[in-house]
């Protein structure tokens, strides 16, 4: 009879172990199914932001690429404008040294004369108030 306690006690310890082995094992998992269940939650959110980055990002993209576009038919437009500003200033020069080599000779004595009636005649570029009186 001591015996069969002894049996029995010993199947109860080990259902009792199995049980709880059991328990803890399910336990557990019921654990990771938690975490799996939030790490997919928070991967789903991470994803969507990440789409919506990526798409902010191509859009951006598209609006550099619209301005380089932009600023480059502006470059083109301007570079244009000044071609052909600098062609209407090479012309202006040209004509201008045309009549200067017109008029030239008639006109180079001219300033010294105007110089010398206006000064009294004494040569001096300096207006009468600025020359310096010898001392």
């Amino acid at each position: 009879m001591a015996w069969a306690i002894y049996v029995i006690t010993a199947i109860s310890l080990v259902l009792s172990i199995a049980w709880f082995y059991s328990y803890m094992e399910r336990r557990e998992k019921e654990r990771l199914e938690r975490l799996v269940a939030e790490r997919t939650a928070e991967l789903g959110q991470q994803v969507k932001e990440t789409l919506e980055k990526s798409a902010a990002l191509a859009a951006s993209e598209e609006r550099y690429r619209q301005l380089n576009t932009e600023l480059e038919a502006r470059v083109v437009d301007r570079t244009a404008q000044l071609s052909k500003t600098n062609v209407d200033l090479k012309r202006e020069i040209a004509e201008r040294q045309r009549a200067e080599q017109e008029v030239g000779p008639r006109t180079q004595a001219t300033p010294h004369r105007f110089a010398r009636s206006r000064h009294g005649g004494s040569g001096d570029w300096r207006p009468p108030q600025r020359r310096q009186r010898p001392q």
